[in-house]
């Protein structure tokens, strides 16, 4: 599952789990495939499942199309985390024992909250020119996401469960700019 959002969560009869709708459709297909190939069990215990990157649609749409307010998307953040948490169980009750779920980059970092949230106060940007306050959702969704992971390994301990830490590479990225050929100062 990629670029799921996490709204619109409706309840899954088979698993008693709230999983989101554009999951749901992601799942059915993947169940629908896995319920009609030749797929085993062993397969599926050398395969790694991803599950994400979910959420990043939910904050953007609540942002830049829902009226919504900075708090009240991140208030989303632990149904967002909720949902993916339950994407993650439904793909274990499948057979998944390699699991990598990927955390938000910074979103203030991305370019249509720069060019939609341009500010002339220099304190609402970091190191990089990143707009903090959008970044401290990533960083809020990215907390809790790390806690639920640990939760999920407690619950599911012969199942490998590994976050990638998106964050963090992203800000590498831009640490090592010159030395991979970007530019360093973009006007």
């Amino acid at each position: 599952m990629a670029g799921a959002p996490a709204s619109s969560l409706y309840e899954n009869q088979d698993y008693g789990q709230r999983i989101p709708a554009m999951d749901h459709e992601q799942l059915d297909l993947f169940s629908k495939y896995l319920n009609g190939s030749s797929c085993s069990q062993d397969r599926l215990k050398r395969s790694l499942f991803i599950v994400g990157q979910i959420g990043l649609n939910d904050y953007n749409n609540g942002l830049l199309h829902g009226n919504k307010s900075f708090e009240e998307v991140k208030n989303m953040v632990l149904n967002v985390v909720q949902a993916i948490k339950d994407a993650v169980k439904w793909v274990i009750g499948y057979g998944a024992v390699k699991v990598l779920v990927p955390g938000q980059w910074p979103m203030g970092c991305l370019p249509i909250y720069l060019s939609r949230f341009p500010t002339n106060d220099t304190a609402a940007y970091d190191q990089f020119h990143c707009l903090k306050d959008w970044n401290s959702i990533s960083d809020c969704h990215n907390y809790h996401l790390r806690n639920a992971i640990e939760e999920l390994k407690k619950e599911y301990p012969d199942v490998t469960i590994v976050y990638a830490d998106y964050y963090s590479a992203f800000e590498w990225i831009l640490t090592q700019q010159e030395e991979l050929g970007f530019a360093a100062d973009v006007d």
